[in-house]
């Protein structure tokens, strides 16, 4: 007989709130609120569209002006379309390469923005769905947001990051590589969404939750491996390269460099965070370093430029120095590395004596994209092969114990349930069911359900 476990959940449908109209687009909703009528425009590609075909459904324009004005009783919303088939941000930053273009489009030479730019809008809804992928350009996007923040109006924006339609889903186009691309383009778009306080309707983790079983950005975690004991007041000594031992989807140390060590170890650490199925270690890595002349603490992000057909863009954070944060003399100092989901975190860390040096003065929050891939951590440093005696991990004034821990999904991951892949695009050599639109590439009405209206319904759009 089967047991269903007790901590099994009730089937998942909506992810954690990604949004609330108050917060992210607080000048419309402050009109809102004053009874005064706002205008929301929707772009993209053809799933943005208002178009209804066999093989399109209007799933995203439908659900949006349904979840805003039914928040919203009594407001005026003027919901306009001007999203595009088959476009993508490059399209978006330039003119559309549509072989027909909507009414609206009546010249062809002349740029995108500026038909939105005619409407005054309060809130501009971008998502270009599966025609991201790898072609998504950071510069693109970054491009784009920087032109509609030009407008004499500025309107107020929120993203809906890629996602992958149906067939990309099976086996049948490529799927690992398809997959990774559409995450890849996801996490930067959420990336920039959090670091510049942007709407943010997150399908791309909807569709994951429902066809994975399961959503790597805020998934429960328990502690798995944790570093005890200690040789020097609790601290535990570390030979470089040092390895993580377990695979793990958090992971979080503090680090105590004795003093003199940053020489000793070539003055930067590396460390490599991995994660991707090809890519190894090389994957993500965060360096960390010390410029002898001056002391100055300095950090770099650099995430793999990798082909999937074509390449997509790697994160990088050019060298930067930690402001404030400045060791003179080599003196021990310690700092924090950890991260979580998507999200790389530097921080300074007061060493015992050293207060000054590291007392909390810096920190630094970098997005990367996880392309749905556990870290393979590891620590290196530029001098190569260092011995035990220069780098620690740092033990806590509060019991004594070195803090460095991985953490994993708890068992209750293991039982959220999944679409099965009949469920997610259908059945046959060529899917005509399920979460496809006909079989050649768009969305059905189940994916509308199971993923874009879940992402839209777990945002707060009241004002």
């Amino acid at each position: 007989m089967f047991v269903i476990p007790a901590w099994a959940p009730s089937p998942p449908r909506r992810i954690s709130n990604t949004m609330s109209l108050r917060v992210h687009a607080p000048k419309a909703a402050a009109k809102l609120r004053a009874g005064t009528p706002i205008t929301v425009v929707v772009t993209g590609e053809s799933t943005y569209t208002t178009h209804t075909s066999a093989t399109v459904l209007p799933l995203f324009w439908a659900r949006a002006q349904l979840a805003m004005k039914a928040a919203n009783p009594g407001k005026t919303i003027n919901f306009v379309n001007r999203a595009i088939g088959g476009q993508a941000w490059a399209q978006l930053d330039s003119v559309s390469n549509a072989a027909v273009n909507p009414v609206w489009y009546n010249n062809p030479a002349r740029a995108w923005l500026l038909y939105i730019q005619d409407l005054a809008p309060d809130i501009v809804i971008i998502g270009f769905s599966a025609n991201d992928g790898a072609a998504f350009r950071l510069a693109t996007m970054i491009s784009v947001l920087t032109k509609l923040a030009a407008f004499a109006n500025p309107p107020e924006v929120i993203l809906a990051t890629s996602n992958p339609f149906a067939q990309q889903l099976s086996g049948q186009t490529n799927t690992a590589l398809v997959w990774e691309a559409q995450q890849a383009a996801a996490s930067m778009e959420r990336t920039w969404a959090i670091a510049k306080g942007l709407g943010l309707v997150d399908t791309s983790r909807a569709i994951t939750l429902h066809a994975k079983g399961f959503d790597p950005d805020d998934i429960p975690l328990k502690r798995d491996y944790t570093v005890t004991g200690g040789q020097v007041n609790g601290r535990v000594a570390i030979a470089l390269p040092f390895t993580w031992p377990t695979r793990c989807w958090g992971y979080s140390g503090i680090y105590f460099v004795q003093s003199g060590g940053w020489a000793v170890m070539g003055n930067e650490i590396q460390f490599e965070l991995g994660g991707w199925q090809s890519l190894g270690n090389q994957g993500c890595i965060l360096r960390v370093g010390r410029t002898p002349a001056t002391g100055q603490i300095y950090y770099e992000v650099d995430t793999a430029q990798i082909s999937l057909g074509n390449s997509v863009d790697s994160v990088h954070v050019p060298k930067t120095d930690c402001t404030g944060w400045v060791n003179a003399t080599d003196g021990n100092m310690s700092f924090t590395v950890s991260c979580s989901g998507g999200r790389l975190v530097l921080q300074s860390y007061p060493a015992a004596g050293n207060t000054a040096i590291d007392q909390w003065t810096f920190s630094a929050i970098i997005n990367v994209p996880r392309y749905n891939q556990p870290w393979n951590p590891k620590i290196t440093c530029a001098a190569g092969t260092v011995a035990a005696g220069q780098l620690y991990f740092e033990h806590s004034p509060d019991d004594g114990y070195a803090q460095a821990a991985s953490a994993n999904p708890d068992q209750r991951m293991f039982y959220l349930p999944s679409m099965t892949e009949p469920e997610c695009w259908g059945t046959g050599a060529t899917p005509d069911t399920g979460w496809s639109g006909g079989g050649v590439g768009h969305d059905s009405a189940l994916k509308g359900f199971w993923a874009i209206e879940a992402a839209i319904e777990s945002c707060d759009w009241s004002a």
